[in-house]
């Protein structure tokens, strides 16, 4: 018997784009570029601004390049980092913005096998969400209550 080939398949980019269902003729704008790698985007309280995780397609595994976090205007215009998680850090993946107070829901990821809730204040620092032992909280995946 031959044995049958599997295809190989790379991860080469992701973007956001940007659908106005209100158009005409609805189309998408792809607002990031697929160098970036972004994904999981959520869109500020006000709607002035995107946040997402980017530069790793599968932070869990833990390999390769840090994911952080980066927001962009829904134009395209605006591209900022804000978190600069290196790979000895824990990395960061994602977000919800439902709620800016106390900021940014966040999943970190120290390894592979062990992510915990934090907030991501404006200036990008990072603060593990505790419990009432004063431990991490283990998780992924965070969102805010509708009433923040």
């Amino acid at each position: 018997m031959i044995p049958r080939r599997l295809p190989i398949f790379r991860k080469i980019g992701s973007r956001l784009g940007i659908i106005d269902l209100r158009a005409a003729k609805p189309r998408v704008e792809m607002i990031t570029s697929p160098g970036l790698h972004a994904a999981y985007p959520d869109w500020s309280p006000d709607g002035d601004e995107l946040v997402f995780m980017a530069r790793n397609l599968d932070p869990f595994t833990h390999e390769g390049v840090p994911s952080n976090l980066y927001a962009i205007r829904p134009d395209g215009t605006g591209l900022r980092q804000i978190t600069h998680q290196t790979e000895s850090d824990a990395w960061v993946a994602l977000p919800d913005w439902s709620n800016r107070t106390p900021g940014l829901l966040v999943t970190l990821i120290h390894d592979a096998d062990y992510y915990t809730l934090a907030t991501v204040a404006e200036d990008g620092s990072i603060e593990e969400i505790m419990d009432d032992g004063g431990a991490p909280i283990p998780g992924a995946h965070p969102r805010y209550t509708p009433t923040g």
